[in-house]
């Protein structure tokens, strides 16, 4: 392939993708995102091209599709303001169509845009930006073992997210959740549909099926899990199911697919499996996946053809689109590194003797630290009324990821609004070891109160987009009695004044 065969635009647009790309994996390394996750990203991007090849790109016949790009410009700017991964994968997954498209073959672009499924899982949004629904996953895994388990047997009764197992408590922590094999399952599933299905099919109608399936497997985790704690109680066969429960979803999850997938094709009297079956419609295009001629001479690396078929106009038209998202990726790339002014200062405002009662500070612990990283908190107890009152106070400047929604803490079975100076509160009734709790929270820039976490990513987002001119961090407040009796918040706040002023 000789070098002025390539256009400018398809260096550019080369360019935008792997700038985010290594953007995001950055990112997610700095914030701890285990390395076989995305290592598991980076095999989605190469399962993708393996299963679109041959790659053979035509000469451009249309210029890009100004919608595709306006949809990928809006998810970069949205992901890197609001530093969500999820809209930054589907611009980028949107912008490697919208370069693609005007490239491929009509016999191949069906084929190609079911694939692009896989590409929305190079980066890990799964772990990072879906806590709700890891939560979900959590707390129904845990009543449905419950059930399962009363039904065989052993008796089982359940907190919140602990079991209690013939005696023996199980917790169903975060690791439990399905947050960490989420995305496994979510990539082996699609890779089983993009094999298995017929290729005339698009993939869409399956996701929830996937959902549902690994679902199912998390919960089957969690189900042997408490079995192995009932039935063998410190036995080390108990650590090694532990130990294994990421390989065991995962393998529940393909099994799962597999079987469904064949089913199905059985049931429409279709076989994909066969290595060399070709439909019209691909015929003479593409080869089976298992050829191997199909594998290595039909690879990129060989079928790689460039051309220019647009007019000047239209080249000039998209080398600006392109060169204009290429900034936006170096800005998102430069702007964390401006330092923004955080809100450590006003952790000052909390006061180390009440009516003379000296306060403690609480150190925190290190799944805490884990949790905050970069993040900023205090937590100090105070006594009022002949009750101890755990105030924490968490800045969120440096790494947004560690203020969440309280609700996510524990198991909550009422909230209820709290009017404060300045908006209001939420005060939830919670259950904690297995004792019922209220726990007041609200975010506060200092004048402003609110309990809407929606509400604070937005003000944090424009604060970051701003660097800092928009208003002052929002602090995340939390006051929780360390007694489980009732609690009339309205004297809480009323005698502890500087809480407002947080």
């Amino acid at each position: 392939m000789r070098r002025n065969q390539l256009l400018a635009t398809d260096l550019l647009a080369a360019t935008v993708l792997a700038g985010i790309a290594l953007l995001v994996f950055g990112e997610s390394y700095r914030r701890g995102v285990d390395l076989g996750t995305l290592g598991l990203g980076a095999g989605a991007l190469g399962l993708f091209v393996m299963l679109g090849s041959p790659w053979r790109l035509l000469p451009m016949r249309r210029p890009d599709s100004f919608r595709f790009l306006a949809l990928g410009a809006v998810g970069l700017v949205v992901g890197l303001v609001s530093d969500l991964l999820l809209p930054v994968a589907f611009a980028w997954t949107t912008l490697l169509w919208a370069w693609l498209r005007g490239r491929l073959a009509d016999e191949t672009r069906t084929q190609v845009r079911r694939l692009l499924w896989l590409t929305l899982f190079v980066f890990p949004w799964a772990d990072l930006d879906i806590k709700p629904i890891h939560w979900a996953m959590r707390i129904s895994a845990a009543s449905v073992s419950q059930r399962v388990l009363t039904w065989g047997g052993l008796p089982t009764t359940r907190e919140g997210t602990v079991l209690c197992v013939a005696g023996q408590t199980v917790e169903i922590s975060e690791d439990c959740a399905g947050g960490e094999t989420l995305h496994a399952m979510l990539v082996v599933g699609l890779a089983a549909a993009c094999v298995y299905l017929d290729r005339r099919r698009p993939i869409a109608p399956w996701l929830p099926v996937l959902g549902g399936f690994a679902w199912l497997a998390n919960t089957v985790r969690v189900l042997l899990i408490c079995a192995a704690a009932g039935r063998f109680p410190g036995s080390p066969y108990v650590a090694w199911v532990h130990d294994a429960g990421g390989w065991l979803v995962v393998a529940l999850m393909t099994g799962l697919c597999v079987g469904c997938f064949a089913a199905w094709n059985r049931f429409c009297g279709t076989d994909r499996c066969s290595p060399r079956r070709q439909t019209s419609e691909f015929s003479g295009a593409s080869r089976g996946l298992t050829d191997p001629i199909a594998t290595l001479e039909g690879s990129p690396l060989y079928q790689l053809r460039i051309r220019d078929g647009l007019r000047p106009e239209g080249r000039l038209v998209r080398i600006v689109l392109w060169s204009l998202l290429a900034v936006c990726v170096t800005m998102g790339g430069l702007w964390p590194m401006v330092p923004l002014p955080d809100a450590r200062g006003r952790f000052q405002r909390m006061p180390t003797v009440v009516d003379g009662e000296p306060s403690r500070e609480i150190t925190p612990t290190e799944s805490e630290i884990r949790w905050l990283g970069e993040a900023q908190a205090v937590k100090r107890v105070y006594r009022l009324g002949g009750r101890e009152f755990l105030v924490t106070a968490i800045d969120g400047t440096r790494n947004r990821r560690a203020v969440h929604d309280p609700m996510y803490c524990w198991t909550v079975t009422e909230a209820t609004e709290q009017p404060l100076p300045g908006g209001s509160g939420t005060v939830l009734r919670v259950v904690a070891d297995g004792i019922e709790k209220e726990v007041l929270f609200w975010f506060s820039d200092g004048v402003h109160k609110h309990a809407s976490p929606a509400r604070y990513l937005l003000q944090a987002s424009c604060r970051r987009a701003t660097l800092g001119w928009w208003a002052d961090e929002p602090l995340l407040v939390l006051v929780e009695p360390l007694e489980p009796a009732p609690v009339n918040w309205f004297r809480v706040t009323d005698e502890l004044p500087w809480l407002m002023n947080l």
